[in-house]
């Protein structure tokens, strides 16, 4: 990609966010981590002169066409759609919304992913190696260490800060609400639906770890349920309908 793309772009998520949520639409993902990074740097700090924005911008990446999302940077293009359609009305936006149409969500690429991502958030703990190596393999294998842990404990010893904190309750909330067959997007939505989260949710000074593991237990309840029936066992892309 030799012409920097324009600047065409959708902020999403939580109308409450710390972080200003951004997805600049592009003719094709560039083919390395790298260049991506590169691209979302520079887009980034175009949008944040052009606007003066003053919070720190999460940005990401996606091709758009007729309407839907058909690749994306970070995340998975069925979850990343559907948040754009949905939390539109909740942003001042500079353009018409560029999703026009829903993808059916893949709640065993979510239980996947947000495995994926939980254990990766404890990297630097006593769990280390445990999970360095776990990273490296099926979801089997994720689940074998997470279910080896005492999760209260183990916040309490590493201190997570709130955004970890924060992080880790959206994605049990968001999992578990999508294995019942709705789609959450917003902070807001998961607090209504799983109160037990919303101090997480609004990086409260001290949460109850305890009412936090209870979701946490229920959800590598269905993780271990869904783990039985996967036919693909490793993260891919999303394929869609």
């Amino acid at each position: 990609m030799n012409e920097m793309p324009s600047l065409r772009y959708q902020f999403f998520g939580s109308a409450d966010s710390t972080d200003v949520d951004v997805v600049f639409f592009v003719d094709e993902i560039p083919d390395t981590i790298r260049l991506c990074s590169a691209l979302v740097m520079t887009l980034t700090q175009r949008l944040t002169a052009q606007k003066s924005l003053t919070r720190p911008v999460n940005g990401n990446l996606a091709v758009c066409k007729e309407g839907v999302l058909l690749q994306v940077f970070k995340g998975t293009a069925d979850e990343l759609n559907n948040s754009l359609f949905y939390t539109y009305d909740l942003h001042i936006q500079d353009f018409e919304n560029a999703i026009s149409r829903l993808l059916k969500r893949d709640t065993d690429l979510k239980f996947l992913r947000s495995a994926r991502m939980i254990l990766a958030w404890f990297t630097r703990t006593r769990h280390r190696v445990a999970i360095k190596e776990a990273l490296r393999q099926d979801i089997d294998a994720k689940y074998d260490v997470l279910i080896q842990w005492d999760f209260p404990t183990l916040l309490t010893e590493n201190h997570p800060d709130k955004n970890i904190l924060k992080s880790i309750a959206f994605q049990i909330g968001q999992t578990l609400a999508l294995d019942e067959g709705k789609e959450l997007y917003t902070k807001k939505e998961i607090a209504l639906h799983f109160p037990a989260l919303a101090p997480f949710l609004n990086r409260q000074e001290t949460p109850d770890f305890h009412s936090l593991n209870g979701l946490f237990l229920l959800y590598l309840s269905k993780l271990n349920h869904r783990c039985g029936q996967m036919k693909r066992k490793t993260e891919y892309g999303y394929e869609g309908e």
